[in-house]
């Protein structure tokens, strides 16, 4: 709904009473994120580091942040840590050649290939993978792509695309009327968007 500074106060206090919990601190680095709070985020982020340092969602969360940073080396590298994670190295191997040649974009475009075609293997894409190419789309200024990805999102009814209108990789969109209609279509209030 936007209310990012109340989403904050709560998670603290969720946290506070279950401090070891991943999915309170990963929510909470999440919510800090939304909230454009990068560098409270990215503590955030390796406090359930240092708890868990196994779990690549808290990679993933400092990955974004990076990106809106500006610091494509560290994204990159934080984007590895999560392949070298969940043991990927034929993945890793092809987008480091990807980043070493062609830069972020290179690696974004390697990857979005990749994820592209395990999409088009499966009848229904998993919560995150199709969230995550609109994600990259949106970082490579990609409207229509970024679209097609929140469109089908949407038709699947991924409750992850409820964040869509706080997520600052779609601040490109922003402007968007198909991104401002997917957002009423959700039943989020558009005065978040301006």
């Amino acid at each position: 709904m936007g209310r990012l500074d109340e989403a904050v106060n709560e998670l603290e206090r969720a946290r506070d009473l279950d401090p070891f919990s991943i999915p309170i601190n990963d929510f909470l680095g999440m919510t800090l994120y939304y909230a454009r709070r990068y560098d409270d985020a990215v503590r955030q982020f390796r406090r359930g580091l240092e708890m868990h340092p196994d779990r690549v969602e808290f990679h993933e969360g400092i990955a974004n942040i990076y990106e809106q940073k500006k610091m494509f080396a560290e994204a990159f590298g934080e984007h590895q840590q999560v392949l070298s994670l969940n043991k990927d190295t034929q993945t890793a191997a092809a987008l480091e050649q990807a980043y070493q040649r062609f830069g972020y974009r290179g690696y974004l475009g390697k990857r979005i290939q990749s994820l592209e075609q395990s999409l088009q293997q499966a009848p229904k894409s998993d919560l995150f993978t199709v969230l995550f190419l609109a994600h990259m789309y949106a970082v490579l200024n990609d409207e229509a792509h970024a679209m097609s990805c929140l469109e089908r999102a949407y038709d699947e009814r991924n409750p992850w695309l409820l964040n869509v209108q706080v997520d600052p990789a779609m601040d490109s969109l922003r402007s968007s009327p198909r991104f401002r209609d997917l957002v009423r279509r959700i039943g989020l209030p558009l005065s978040s968007l301006d």
